[in-house]
């Protein structure tokens, strides 16, 4: 990893690449067994101690705060932050919203809220579909990709005041929107 971890800084596509590195977490599992088959290999005691040592370091250098300039505290210092455990209280306003929607129902989603609803058979990417299916599901206080800030904002308005659209949830987290023609 330390290549890699080094290589990032030079990378173009910098939200790749970030230390939040997402797109990299497939990665975790194959590199944790090849480091325990690594270790396992290994005859004298010294060079596993030497290379979980550098391992550690490694991890809190390559997370260390500054390094990003778009994240001002670095991920692996999160974990000491009570925040971190505690559920902010818009998650529990989404699993109300998500309790409004039978199982069976057709639903074109943000994309923030898309994990909580994808064991559905009828699922889209909102704004794809949104027109034929029968709840929309749209969160105010999360990111509006893949559209922009403005368009989302006037397509939500048109959606509040549709006749065509009872408003099933509405708070400040989001609103679920159940189809009534």
């Amino acid at each position: 990893m330390a290549p890699i971890n080094f290589l990032r800084h030079f990378a173009v596509d910098e939200i790749r690449y970030s230390l939040q590195r997402h797109y990299a977490a497939p990665l975790a599992p194959i590199l944790v067994f090849s480091a325990i088959n690594a270790l396992a290999k290994i005859k004298f005691k010294l060079l596993i101690y030497l290379s979980i040592f550098v391992a550690i370091v490694g991890t809190f250098y390559t997370n260390r705060s500054g390094l990003d300039p778009n994240y001002p505290a670095s991920p692996i210092a999160l974990i000491f932050k009570r925040s971190f455990y505690v559920m902010p209280p818009k998650n529990a306003d989404y699993y109300r919203m998500m309790a409004l929607i039978p199982e069976e129902a057709s639903i074109s989603a943000q994309v923030p809220l898309l994990a909580r609803l994808i064991n559905r058979d009828q699922i889209y990417k909102f704004p794809q579909k949104y027109q034929e299916t029968e709840y929309i599901v749209l969160t105010f206080t999360e990111s509006f990709y893949p559209m922009t800030y403005e368009d989302m904002e006037t397509l939500k308005k048109s959606l509040l005041i549709d006749p065509g659209y009872e408003k099933l949830h509405l708070s400040y987290a989001g609103v679920v929107l159940k189809r009534t023609k």
